[in-house]
């Protein structure tokens, strides 16, 4: 079946810092670990490897409490961390790891420490560590060799963590050396025998948190769709993730149309990683998850190619007084209602769309180019929610099935339906007609359509919608308009699937 259609429109135009990768400094010390075999410095891993005079220094007991003192600065922040570890956004324990050299642990000793002639006997050595003053526990090692501590764990609830996004909690850990021999009655009745020496090449916490989940406006970077939603809520709520929505300005301001190209869907992206590069320094996370609506489903895949090609660093801690930078990675998006293969309507536009980059950047002529294209290719993960308006399939759309869509009048709605519902393509022709003797440019639209009807929510076919390139999983929801795709079931079907494959709220 060949359906055709015209319209006529009177004619008109319309004129028309670079960092490196993350960085950090490097190991220093001779110890034969480094701290990279934990994993890269960061907020999640706070730790302290240059401190002359107390790192990386042989040190025996003296009339100090402490020996050894280092501070690690934390500025992941959690807000109420007892809320966080209920929800299971954040490890219940951080670990301390501490290489430290020679530490005596199991050998015994017979000397004449007082200098009396009497041969004592003293203690093997025992250094105990403190965090924030509490004890931990002691350093394990064998005579002149190094030894990994990483099995010191500490309550997460006695870290110090930010008070405020941007803010910096200190955290000290202190070593008493040789504790022991300290207190050891010798044989002329003195106290305390100085024995057993100690270094340490650094202090790293190792802590685990979830990444946070960033909702991306569509066409017109309003936000309202999702606040009246209570989408950020209802994350929260059902995850305890942090979920934060990021808009954009109404057009990308761009001009021409070159299919493939996606200036505008490139110009949204980049104003989305501009607040995620700001929102991530000030929580001290590099990594998240990202949630799409329409648009703002084309602009997260073009925001994962980009974090992904380029390194794109953010400062998110600092490692004794240095900046630690680490690379924004997206680690999966999910899109409501996004089209993946464009929507016709773009094409409907005609002359508009021909000139208004965001609507050429909607165009099927410009998926059929970007859709095979935007893969993730280091494991970002892309789930497809679609949707048709039409929920009892009598090829018409109530005012329940219309109601809460961008176009809400329910004769309008159903001319947007019939026209994806039935009709592939659109074609446009520059025709004159005659006005009072004098021929007046217009352009003719034809609607072209085979025997595939196309169930839509008025805006995006479901075809559309989950037809994004490599995605994890395909979901068709009934009865649910372009404004409500991200509403109520779609909602929970997305936080579902969010917290299954995607990871949301992973600890890693």
């Amino acid at each position: 079946m060949r359906l055709t259609k015209y319209f006529t429109l009177l004619f008109f135009c319309l004129s028309a810092p670079t960092m490196a990768s993350s960085s950090y400094p490097q190991h220093s010390g001779d110890s034969p670990f480094s701290f990279s075999i934990i994993a890269e410095p960061s907020a999640e891993f706070p730790l302290s490897d240059r401190q002359p005079g107390t790192l990386d220094s042989y040190k025996f007991s003296d009339s100090e409490q402490y020996q050894i003192q280092v501070e690690l600065p934390v500025s992941r922040y959690i807000g109420n961390v007892a809320e966080a570890v209920s929800n299971g956004t954040l490890s219940p324990t951080a670990r301390l790891v501490i290489p430290a050299y020679d530490v005596d642990q199991h050998t015994s000793l017979t000397a004449d420490c007082d200098g009396d002639g009497i041969p004592d006997s003293l203690m093997p050595e025992k250094d105990e560590v403190y965090f924030n003053g509490e004890f931990i526990g002691v350093l394990s090692g064998e005579d002149s060799i190094w030894k990994f501590n990483d099995s010191l764990t500490v309550p997460i609830t006695k870290v110090n963590f930010p008070s405020a996004p941007g803010a910096v909690a200190t955290n000290t850990v202190s070593i008493a050396i040789d504790t022991a021999n300290r207190s050891i009655l010798l044989s002329n009745g003195d106290v305390g025998c100085r024995v057993w020496g100690v270094s340490i090449d650094w202090v790293g916490l190792k802590f685990e948190a979830a990444d946070p989940v960033y909702l991306l406006t569509g066409l017109g970077g309003n936000s309202q769709g999702f606040e009246n939603s209570n989408y950020i809520d209802n994350v929260k709520s059902s995850t305890g993730l942090r979920a934060k929505i990021l808009d954009h300005s109404a057009v990308s301001f761009g001009f021409g149309c070159r299919p493939g190209e996606l200036a505008a869907v490139q110009d949204h992206a980049n104003s989305h990683i501009d607040k995620i590069k700001e929102d991530s320094e000030l929580h001290g996370s590099h990594e998240f998850h990202l949630v799409g609506h329409s648009m703002g489903g084309l602009g997260g895949r073009m925001l994962i190619s980009n974090t992904e090609d380029t390194d794109i660093p953010v400062k998110v801690a600092t490692m004794d007084g240095q900046p630690v930078y680490q690379n924004l990675k997206t680690r999966s998006l999910i899109t409501h209602g996004s089209p993946h293969l464009g929507t016709l309507l773009a094409d409907i536009g005609g002359v508009l769309s021909s000139g208004i980059t965001d609507f050429c950047d909607l165009k099927p002529a410009t998926w059929a180019i970007a859709n095979p294209t935007l893969t993730s290719r280091k494991g970002a993960k892309v789930a497809v929610i679609g949707a048709a308006a039409d929920g009892n399939d009598d090829q018409s759309l109530s005012l329940t099935e219309v109601l809460g869509n961008q176009v809400a009048d329910v004769g309008e709605a159903n001319k947007l339906y019939y026209i994806l519902y039935y009709y592939d393509s659109a074609e446009w022709i520059v025709v004159y007609r005659d006005v009072f003797g004098v021929p007046v440019p217009g352009v003719e639209l034809s609607l072209i359509g085979d025997s595939q009807l196309n169930p839509n929510d008025t805006m995006v076919t479901v075809a559309s919608a989950l037809a994004a390139t490599g995605a994890i999983s395909q979901t068709e929801l009934d009865g649910v308009n372009h404004g409500t795709v991200i509403e109520g079931t779609a909602q929970s079907t997305a936080i579902s699937i969010g917290t299954s494959s995607p990871g949301w709220g992973d600890l890693k």
